[in-house]
């Protein structure tokens, strides 16, 4: 697939409105760009059906927190590509800009986005534009083209980051983010990783850091903020830092510490200066 953002046209004239755009489905319309949200699957829909003149592309993020959603914002080159993941077991609630591509580039259909300033600030406006009541709505006129920028610069981070391609280090950037993310899900594991990048268990393994495999990079996540929150937070039990970090049972991050530092987590938060409780 190739497109590319094009932010050079000028907005378009009228007001935005906010209507139904499918079963479960709010769409706001702001010029060129349109604005969807409610059940993933359902604004996957409704976005394909959207006629438009020129290709759009989806900028997506997920409304709840749920341990069991595996991604947070991601960028689909075409809405079409979207309706793989949308169709998940489970899938969570989404606000969803569609917004105008022009230019060529190659890109995959998917690219998960990192938790940079732009992207935070897409999630924070488009979120805004859910809640009002229907028809309370009067956008700026300057809206449309504040969309269309930040478009344009969530796709020039990714490329500037590489993330558009398939060399090791790309992958080893978004297989790390997307640990930083999701690692304090206690059912996360190398096949969810692996279904998340959209990449088979041995293109996972090869990409991952040479010498440390995904088990071991996983375990390492949730042991530094285990470690973090026992420094930190003395009024958490033991069984509390355990389940905050992502392991499945206190024993596990028992083992961690043993292995790690020779001491039990009680062990290292009395060193560190923290009361503890019981746990």
């Amino acid at each position: 697939m190739t497109f590319g953002f094009d932010a050079s046209s000028h907005p378009a004239s009228g007001q935005g409105r906010r209507a139904p755009a499918g079963s479960g489905v709010g769409r706001h319309d702001v010029g060129e760009c349109s604005v969807l949200w409610g059940p993933a699957g359902s604004v996957a829909a409704a976005a394909l059906t959207r006629g438009a003149p020129t290709p759009r592309a989806m900028i997506v993020h997920t409304l709840d927190r749920r341990p069991s959603v595996l991604w947070r914002s991601l960028v689909a080159i075409d809405p079409a590509s979207f309706s793989g993941i949308a169709h998940l077991p489970n899938p969570p609630s989404i606000v969803a800009l569609l917004a105008p591509v022009t230019r060529r580039f190659a890109a995959s259909p998917i690219v998960h986005l990192a938790p940079s300033h732009v992207v935070r600030a897409s999630r924070v406006l488009l979120s805004s534009l859910v809640h009002p009541a229907p028809g309370t709505i009067t956008p700026d006129v300057h809206l449309d083209r504040v969309l269309l920028t930040l478009a344009c610069e969530i796709l020039r981070e990714c490329t500037d980051a590489g993330d558009l391609c398939d060399e090791d280090g790309s992958m080893e950037a978004r297989l790390r983010a997307l640990l930083h993310e999701r690692h304090t899900d206690p059912e996360l594991d190398v096949a969810q990783l692996a279904r998340e990048l959209h990449v088979s268990r041995r293109q996972l393994y090869r990409h991952a850091q040479e010498g440390e495999g995904i088990a071991a990079l996983i375990a390492s996540q949730r042991y530094q903020t285990a470690r973090a929150l026992l420094e930190s937070r003395p009024d958490l039990t033991i069984g509390e830092v355990a389940q905050l970090a992502g392991f499945s049972t206190s024993a596990r991050l028992r083992a961690q510490f043993l292995a790690r530092d020779g001491v039990t987590p009680s062990e290292h938060r009395r060193r560190s200066g923290a009361a503890l409780l019981p746990g």
